[in-house]
């Protein structure tokens, strides 16, 4: 039997998985994060005092627990279908009116696949303050009720994985490796050296299955969804050199969408 014919065929498929651990679970209700519910909780009037044409909103002190005023505004550098919005708050320490930047929040709005698509984002004091992540997807879903867009969608490196699973996204299919010509055991060894775990549990946690075009695939993007769930479940350490494609869950946008009219950033305004 040639080498590809060995690697796709069903008795080898059979003892590729033969005693390997079954993929972790996948089910926990999104926004219910305690920092959603700060957010949420509180609510204070905004001062009218930010950055010309900004907008307004708040995350929490973490030495303080309380709210703290954030504008929020579209960068200048925006061309659309790119947008960036930079998020800032008032230097209290200047008696000018004055502010820091803290973080952003980027994507495209692709109006060919109907979604907003992956950008950038970060929170450059993270330390001090929490919810500024989850504003800049709250940001990016009031772009997507904008122009009536179906979903959000990012790229996540592991360590960020559960933050953004927190925020409603899930892993799902879009990059894939043929095993036309490659053994899959290649690949895992590769990635289990990477996430340190035994390479007979990333064979368990594999997602390979046939394509009627492509033939049989290893689905990349599940595959290290499920490595990653199982590190996290297990107190292993994540990488910072592979990452997954992710987008909201039907539940999620709904779940958004309620908080959202409670207490929008730019929708409407």
């Amino acid at each position: 039997m040639n080498f590809i014919r060995r690697i796709t065929s069903p008795l080898y498929l059979r003892r590729f998985y033969r005693n390997t651990p079954k993929p972790v679970s996948q089910a926990k209700n999104p926004l219910t994060h305690k920092t959603f519910q700060s957010l949420w909780s509180t609510k204070i009037s905004p001062s009218g005092n930010g950055p010309a044409d900004s907008f307004s909103t708040h995350v929490i002190d973490k030495k303080t627990g309380k709210p703290v005023e954030v504008f929020v505004k579209l960068s200048e550098t925006t061309k659309l279908p790119f947008e960036r919005y930079v998020f800032y708050i008032a230097d209290s320490s200047s008696q000018e009116p004055n502010f820091i930047e803290i973080g952003y929040r980027s994507f495209d709005i692709n109006d060919t696949s109907r979604k907003i698509t992956p950008g950038g984002m970060e929170n450059s004091n993270k330390s001090r303050y929490a919810g500024l992540g989850i504003r800049g997807h709250q940001i990016a879903i009031e772009r997507m009720i904008n122009y009536n867009l179906s979903n959000v969608e990012l790229y996540s490196l592991t360590q960020a994985y559960p933050f953004h699973k927190g925020c409603g996204f899930e892993a799902f299919s879009e990059s894939f490796i043929s095993l036309e010509k490659r053994d899959p055991k290649d690949i895992l060894q590769i990635w289990s050296n990477i996430f340190h775990v035994d390479i007979d549990i990333a064979k368990g946690l594999a997602v390979i299955r046939k394509d009627k075009d492509l033939g049989y695939i290893l689905d990349k993007d599940l595959t290290i969804r499920n490595i990653t769930e199982y590190c996290i479940n297990n107190s292993i350490t994540l990488p910072s050199t592979l990452g997954m494609s992710m987008n909201l869950t039907p539940k999620a946008i709904n779940a958004w969408k309620e908080l959202i009219s409670k207490q929008p950033i730019i929708l409407g305004k």
